[in-house]
């Protein structure tokens, strides 16, 4: 425009005014667009404080408005008119300030694409401070699932076997009575799967790197208590068993019954109704929720919960002591 003007051709600089005009106007657009919403996001990141890319965004702005300011006080060029010092001036300070916008803007044009397009992402951050892996969450409900499977085929064996073998014959003739029978039953079982608990615990938090940030006095007591359970209903399965097979069949009906419904695969909330209030009768759907919050949140045991695992447990273990001393007074007499 200014050597449009020098050379007297006013058409010339008449078409430079306004294609100037346009591109004024196209980067004030686009700059000051994604200025604004730099800005607004610097404002929620940083709390309203201010900060150093907040004062170059405010300085840019004031420069897009000066620059827009000068540009107005440019008269659009007329026919048969000539330069003169009052005009060039005019130019001069538009363009001190297209160079000052060009330096601003050089740390501005630095910005990968992406960043302008997704100026925020997601990053989740335990508060423990311990960064999980996928395998972390299916680590406690696979020691459940072991501990339960293997307590329950052990204890749905016992009655079954003893029965084949005569050993039934010695205990009802024995001064033993139900009540003590089971217990030692119970007892030396428990000793056996807490054996079991120790070995599956420590090769999941030594050789998988599972995270125990809750209390090991808790950790114990929720085994202790589902391998409690487990065994009563082993026992109550062996009262109704006919065969070994038959006893066997059963327990890997509680396993398949514990994997699809006790929340290892699909959170409780995705199951229909009638199938989640199956799903609360099972002690593994108790125990992995109680071990997942305790070893991976670092939660207290749930009273809830671990009341209502306990209570199962305790109910099982009166339903074979009944069914066991009428099988001993009747059946085997």
């Amino acid at each position: 425009m200014r050597q449009a003007l020098q050379a007297g051709n006013a058409a010339a600089a008449q078409d430079e005014h306004q294609q100037l005009g346009g591109e004024i106007d196209a980067i004030s657009l686009m700059v000051g667009g994604t200025l604004g919403l730099l800005g607004s996001l610097d404002r929620q990141v940083s709390d309203g404080n201010p900060t150093n890319a907040s004062e170059e965004t405010q300085a840019i702005e004031e420069t897009l408005a000066q620059l827009e300011e000068d540009y107005q006080k440019v008269d659009s060029p007329q026919p048969g008119q000539s330069s003169d010092q009052a005009e060039m001036a005019k130019l001069d300070q538009l363009d001190r300030d297209l160079s000052n916008l060009e330096v601003q803007l050089q740390d501005f044009q630095g910005i990968e694409p992406g960043v302008l397009v997704t100026p925020l992402r997601s990053e989740t951050v335990g508060l423990q401070g311990v960064r999980l892996k996928p395998v972390d969450f299916f680590a406690p409900a696979v020691v459940i699932l072991l501990l339960q499977h293997l307590a329950v085929t052990f204890a749905v064996l016992a009655i079954v076997r003893e029965q084949r073998s005569g050993s039934m014959e010695l205990f009802r003739i024995s001064p033993l009575s139900a009540l003590e029978m089971l217990l030692g039953k119970y007892l030396s079982y428990l000793i056996f799967g807490a054996i079991l608990a120790v070995v599956i615990s420590i090769t999941v938090i030594l050789a998988l790197k599972v995270p125990m940030l809750g209390s090991w006095t808790d950790y114990a007591l929720v085994v202790l208590t589902l391998l409690f359970t487990a065994i009563g209903v082993g026992f109550l399965l062996s009262l109704f068993a006919k065969t070994e097979m038959q006893a066997v069949q059963y327990a890997m009906f509680i396993l398949l019954g514990s994997v699809f419904f006790s929340g290892f695969f699909l959170d409780l909330r995705y199951l229909w109704e009638p199938v989640r209030a199956i799903s609360w009768t099972l002690p593994a759907t108790y125990s992995i929720r109680l071990l997942q919050n305790l070893m991976l949140r670092g939660d207290p045991i749930n009273i809830a919960v671990y009341a209502a695992l306990l209570g199962i447990g305790i109910l099982l273990f009166i339903l074979t002591w009944f069914m066991l001393r009428r099988r001993l007074q009747t059946e085997w007499s």
